[in-house]
């Protein structure tokens, strides 16, 4: 993390997975693996080398919390029928616990957004009590941060894994995780719900046909860099109708673009390749230019604008509309792919969120929701070292296990019998960004009126006209504050 820190993801999954049909990972096109679990590694996977040495054996259990994700993150043992995703995490911690000679242990624990104070005030007091109850946290996102400024988590550049140069731990991910050389929590294939949080714009096949919008002229857009949010805006301006004459704009109305909640605004931020946080060559945190730049006021008079309009935007409340089929285009995680577009009648498919200008060398960029997953090492366990191995295999296995049956099957080929739909999942993949300003986002007392992640989007739903008034009356000091606090957590 050099410069900004919202980096483009060079070396994905993706980069290395092949297209469904060509040679590559075993069992890619049929979304499984071809090695049973506890079996040897893939000779196929030249590209990806588990660096564990082969002697390296533990024994008893590994005890692992994980907050509730509502993707799967690990399979339960005793259910009898498995779907495919839960079958690969079966797999995976099969091929670990033969691996390193270690069980695999999991507890279960609220942690979602209401309960991630109670999650981390849990693992904290654990900590600081020297219990060494679990020698593996997956946490809520933003509960890792603030378990790490609370000194209860273990650096892990201090300890022989996880080679974080390895191809399961996405290079954006790492970057935005490690300041100033130090990196106390991780994502990456090993949270399966990383995929899933990947933000892009949905569109209904039938309203965008009925509206004269041609589905192959969209994927051509993409294709040809032409893809922009002026370009989305423009063909949406008119569109919106006021459908049952009570001359109020809500649900019961038509609009061509929605965001079913208004954390998916922060995308026109951050996929436009601004950030809140940079760090500069010395390690140091400041706040980034971007946050009064010429580009933000043009992004911001855009979105403004056509939320003023009632014509190009709207927030509503919940996914009644989409539902309904009251939109063209939806501003939608994937996971909306599992949940509410299963129970439209409508046929979505998935583009990446539009860039801000037009050409090759503005690449698409994909913005990360929240509720992924982030793994630390408690510092308070015997022996970290065993810890981080077990992690790296997990990682390691998880690319080999369980990203082919999410990717390939899950998403690329259940929902989208196309391969233009399939090839857009491959840009937001290749393309995803995270900012450091994001995933500190109220880690300190004192800083959660902030929100500084979600200054944008505020600004926006609170109708305020003037960014630059906005961000200097209301989010200017307590961004600069973050800044300065993590400035201190993590110097030398």
């Amino acid at each position: 993390m050099k410069q900004a820190i919202a980096f483009l993801l060079g070396l994905l999954l993706l980069a290395t997975l092949p297209s469904c049909g060509k040679k590559g990972i075993p069992g890619i096109e049929s979304g499984r693996s071809d090695t049973e679990p506890g079996g040897t590694e893939p000779e196929e996977n030249k590209d990806a080398v588990l660096g564990i040495p082969d002697d390296l054996k533990y024994d008893g259990i590994v005890s692992v919390l994980m907050y509730d994700s509502s993707v799967p993150e690990y399979c339960d043992t005793e259910k009898e029928k498995p779907d495919s995703i839960e079958q690969a995490l079966r797999s995976r911690d099969s091929f670990v616990e033969t691996r390193l000679g270690v069980a695999m242990r999991y507890t279960k624990m609220s942690g979602q957004w209401g309960k991630r104070n109670e999650f981390s005030d849990t693992v904290r007091k654990s900590v600081q009590g020297g219990s060494g109850a679990w020698e593996l946290v997956g946490t809520y996102s933003m509960v890792a941060p603030n378990l790490a400024t609370n000194h209860v988590l273990t650096d892990m550049r201090t300890l022989r894994n996880p080679d974080f140069s390895k191809v399961w731990y996405p290079k954006f991910m790492v970057d935005a995780s490690t300041i100033n050389g130090k990196t106390y929590f991780i994502s990456g294939d090993v949270s399966t719900n990383l995929l899933y949080s990947m933000q892009g714009v949905a569109f209904s096949e039938r309203q965008a046909s009925v509206n004269g919008i041609r589905e192959e002229s969209l994927y051509q857009m993409v294709y040809d860099n032409e893809w922009t949010m002026e370009a989305l805006f423009s063909m949406c301006e008119d569109l919106g109708r006021e459908l049952d004459g009570d001359g109020i704009w809500d649900n019961n109305d038509f609009y061509p673009i929605i965001a079913a909640n208004d954390s998916l605004l922060d995308s026109f931020y951050f996929a436009s390749g601004l950030t809140l946080i940079d760090e500069n060559e010395d390690g140091i945190l400041e706040v980034s230019d971007d946050v009064l730049s010429e580009k933000v006021l043009a992004i911001y008079s855009t979105v403004y604008n056509g939320i003023n309009t009632y014509r190009s935007f709207n927030n509503p409340s919940n996914d009644k509309a989409i539902v309904d089929g009251k939109c063209i285009f939806s501003i939608s995680p994937i996971f909306s792919f599992r949940t509410v577009f299963t129970e439209s009648k409508e046929r979505y498919r998935i583009l990446p969120f539009p860039k801000f200008e037009v050409g090759a060398a503005t690449p698409y960029r994909t913005l990360l929701s929240m509720w992924h997953t982030q793994f630390c090492i408690p510092n308070d366990i015997a022996d970290p070292n065993r810890a981080a191995a077990v992690l790296e295999t997990l990682g390691y296995a998880s690319y080999i296990y369980v990203m082919p049956v999410i990717f390939d099957t899950t998403l690329k080929l259940r929902y989208s019998e196309n391969g233009d739909c399939a090839k857009m999942f491959d840009i937001m993949r290749q393309g995803c960004v995270f900012d450091v300003g994001s995933l500190f986002y109220m880690t300190f007392e004192g800083n959660n009126y902030l929100c500084a992640h979600s200054m944008f989007r505020d600004a926006v739903q609170n109708r305020i006209t003037n960014w630059v008034s906005a961000y200097n009356n209301r989010f200017k000091t307590g961004l600069e504050n973050v800044t300065a606090r993590l400035n201190e957590f993590y110097a030398d």
